[in-house]
């Protein structure tokens, strides 16, 4: 009798404790997931935090924690958070079907978002276990490839090869199967072994899983051609000038330009119209903003502009932020703000010219407390790579690249043994190669992604080059001060 009293109370206990936690745990994750495919973000995180909180025992909690993490990685680019979420599941949900996506995550967050060694060394080291931990899980070709990528970061490119290629015998016909054969071509250019990462590329072209990879193996053809064989090849150059594009009648006076690949368009800052023009490819104009004496303009993790006038920013909500600073116990305003950028967290990073150094704020406008707001150095440009690494011209003579805490990572001021002259532009493309712009020079100066020289380019004497945009395939748009108009050299 007592045994059968046990029995009922243990079948009651699971129907209201198990039972009930999973079915209230599937109408929160059904509600969360509705909201974020509708935007409504705000809400849906409310509804994965209540599963994770309330509900740790559901069969959705593994679920909700996966989604949290990747909402912070691919929306929000929040690092902490995202490695938070994936934290929790790694450790505490190992043995559900999402644990394996855990370590999978984690690595990525750091292969995204980390701007060190340390953190591309974190980044392989969880995707190293997958294949050792869950053999048969879903994310054993993700992680061989995301490993091969990390090394090739690394600068270990027989190492990346060899993973990569193993992600391609494992799972001969698959998305990843193109991608890592892609990787391994920059592996090989790299390396120096042109004809191989040619080789690789073209594979991708004749015969892709995805068609849509076809175009990208495109791009990567025209990037190995040019920085393998232009590069090495007598009588070649680098670029050459496409003659069929200009757009010279449709802004006055350029001075910066950004260009979004993935929408096809330009965003140039006209200082003549005192805006920031977008243009299309055929030199169409989208969209005016106007801004009251602009200096320059940069965009966020999320493609919004912003634009940088001497004593404040202009938000795309077109909010003007005012900053001032805390200097020898006295409140000081910044007064001649030249060129300003924001990472992922949506921190400001301001370069005054009158009080030199570098200002931190949070996207209220508030100081934060930054190393390199004190010190003698004349910054002139800035940029905030996908790793929140801070990349500063020095005094026209130097790059320097910085952790978000301010500690020096690399210092680059030659190319083969000649100084830089006067550093007017920066940037880096998708292939995680870095430019450099000299405009006394006329020349752009490439690196590739653990900054070792790689290649340049002199532009033609009728050319002064001002400012520039990394394109497709490492194509180039120039702002031509001379001619007053926008060139592409392909």
């Amino acid at each position: 009798m007592r045994l059968k009293v046990l029995i009922i109370t243990l079948i009651l206990y699971l129907i209201n404790n198990v039972f009930s936690q999973d079915d209230l745990g599937r109408k929160y994750y059904e509600s969360a997931m509705a909201y974020l495919r509708s935007g409504n973000y705000k809400q849906a995180i409310e509804d994965f935090e209540a599963i994770i909180k309330s509900l740790p025992d559901s069969a959705y909690a593994d679920d909700a924690l996966l989604e949290l993490g990747k909402y912070y990685l691919e929306r929000e680019s929040n690092k902490e958070k995202a490695e938070n979420y994936f934290s929790i599941l790694k450790e505490k949900y190992v043995k559900t079907e999402n644990g394996p996506a855990g370590y999978y995550y984690l690595g990525r967050t750091n292969l995204l978002l980390g701007a060190t060694i340390e953190d591309l060394n974190n980044a392989y080291a969880n995707f190293e276990r997958i294949p050792i931990l869950f053999p048969k899980s879903k994310w054993v070709q993700q992680s061989l490839h995301d490993a091969g990528l990390v090394q090739s970061y690394l600068g270990n490119y027989t190492k990346g090869i060899a993973l990569l290629t193993q992600a391609i015998e494992k799972f001969p016909k698959t998305l990843y199967t193109d991608l890592a054969k892609l990787e391994i071509s920059i592996c090989y250019l790299n390396a120096g072994k042109i004809s191989i990462a040619l080789d690789y590329v073209q594979q991708v072209i004749d015969n892709p899983f995805d068609e849509d990879v076809r175009e990208l193996a495109k791009d990567y053809l025209s990037f190995v051609f040019r920085l393998g064989f232009r590069n090495v090849t007598p009588g070649l150059n680098l670029y050459e000038k496409d003659n069929s594009f200009s757009f010279s009648t449709n802004v006055r006076k350029p001075k910066q330009i950004i260009y979004r690949s993935d929408l096809k368009l330009f965003y140039v800052l006209d200082e003549e119209s005192k805006s920031i023009i977008s243009l299309d490819r055929n030199g169409k104009i989208k969209e005016s903003k106007i801004a009251d004496k602009p200096q320059s303009f940069f965009l966020d993790n999320k493609g919004k502009i912003y634009v940088v006038s001497k004593k404040n920013i202009l938000t795309p909500d077109d909010r003007l932020l005012q900053f001032s600073f805390i200097y020898e116990l006295k409140t000081k305003f910044i007064i001649n703000m030249k060129e300003a950028a924001s990472d992922s967290e949506g921190n400001y990073y301001i370069i005054d010219n009158t009080h030199k150094g570098v200002f931190k704020y949070d996207n209220q406008g508030n100081e934060i407390e930054f190393p390199l707001h004190r010190v003698n150095d004349r910054y002139k440009k800035i940029i905030i790579d996908k790793r929140d690494r801070l990349i500063l011209s020095l005094e026209d003579r130097a790059i320097l690249i910085y952790k978000k805490n301010a500690e020096l990572l690399h210092r680059i001021d030659t190319f083969q043994g000649k100084n830089f002259k006067e550093i007017c532009d920066m940037g880096y493309d998708k292939f995680g190669y870095f430019y450099i712009l000299d405009k006394d020079l006329k020349a752009v100066f490439i690196y590739n992604t653990v900054f070792k020289e790689a290649a340049a380019y002199y532009f033609p004497e009728n050319v002064e080059p001002i400012a520039f945009s990394v394109g497709e395939g490492g194509d180039l748009f120039i702002i031509n001060k001379k001619t007053k108009s926008i060139e592409h050299y392909r």
